[in-house]
């Protein structure tokens, strides 16, 4: 007995930008529900990772191909362990965007394949789900490609009572709204001494995985002044509610990271447009010395 899926979905984003994150095992796995960590990596196509199926943890080795032809690129990947995985995803160009099709065999034994059908079935599922709506966000915010963000509507700051926070599409469509009224003046925005939490790839990766676009704005970096053109982004009540937050400020030459835990700034990176990356107290430095920059922030609530 083989546990087989199939199914295909359709995105805007470009077919080398979908291969580019697909084909990186720190930017894919966070996308399965089953995951839990990376063991080891020897390259970006060798790599063993921890898997939780069915509330039991199993380490799985997994090798990676890409092949890439005029039309259409493949990437293949092979995973042996206790349980045995072999996951084809097919990317070609449909429309301005991509077709996906995406093909799951697993092999666990017939008693263990039986017992977990069901929950692999719903892993599927979500996985299917995270390439249609957050694909296109995890690729814009990791600076990938364009993705979908620019589809939600600017805020306007004009002191009205209550704002409008547009939301990304949900299934039907149709943008979700939600309000909030401006009831107080909540504290400043602050640095924690070192704030080096987006230093790690996989777990930038998996704050955006669990990010809800709420609303985006020009704003105009000059150092930490621009923390009091966020605070305006934020929600009155988040010194309170101990939210978090993720923050993408993107510029031409350059791209701001920010993850925030209350109103404490606990992860700072700088990625620029050459490839480099600052994080931490390198990257604080750095921001502090820019100048009247013009960009754009996105400003997102993260969940538990």
């Amino acid at each position: 007995m083989v546990l087989e899926y199939y199914f295909e979905v359709t995105t805007h984003v470009k077919p080398a930008d979908v291969v580019e994150l697909l084909s990186n095992p720190t930017m894919l796995l966070p996308l399965w529900s089953i995951y839990e960590e990376l063991m080891e990596i020897k390259g970006l196509d060798e790599f063993t990772a921890k898997l939780n199926i069915a509330g039991s943890s199993f380490l799985v080795k997994f090798k990676l191909t890409k092949i890439t032809r005029e039309r259409s690129s493949t990437i293949t990947l092979i995973g042996t362990g206790a349980i045995s995985m072999r996951i084809v995803l097919r990317v070609e160009p449909k429309d301005t965007g991509s077709l996906i099709r995406c093909r799951i065999n697993i092999r666990a034994g017939f008693f263990r394949e039986r017992s977990i059908s069901s929950f692999m079935k719903s892993f599927v599922d979500d996985f299917r789900n995270k390439l249609i709506f957050q694909l296109p966000m995890l690729i814009d915010a990791l600076g990938v490609g364009r993705g979908g963000l620019d589809k939600a509507v600017e805020v306007k700051e004009e002191g009205v009572p209550s704002r409008i926070i547009p939301h990304l599409e949900s299934k039907t469509g149709k943008v979700e709204e939600s309000r909030y009224k401006e009831e107080e003046k909540i504290p400043d925005l602050t640095f924690s001494e070192d704030p080096d939490l987006l230093r790690d790839d996989v777990f930038l990766s998996s704050v955006i995985l669990r990010s809800t676009l709420t609303k985006f704005r020009q704003v105009d970096v000059k150092g930490d002044e621009v923390l009091k053109v966020l605070k305006e982004m934020i929600p009155p009540n988040a010194a309170q509610s101990g939210s978090t937050f993720y923050i993408s400020i993107n510029c031409t030459s350059l791209r701001v990271k920010m993850y925030v835990e209350g109103l404490k700034i606990k992860g700072l990176r700088i990625e620029f447009s050459n490839g480099h990356i600052l994080s931490g107290a390198e990257a604080l430095k750095y921001l502090r010395s820019l100048r009247s920059l013009g960009c754009r922030a996105y400003l997102f609530v993260v969940s538990a």
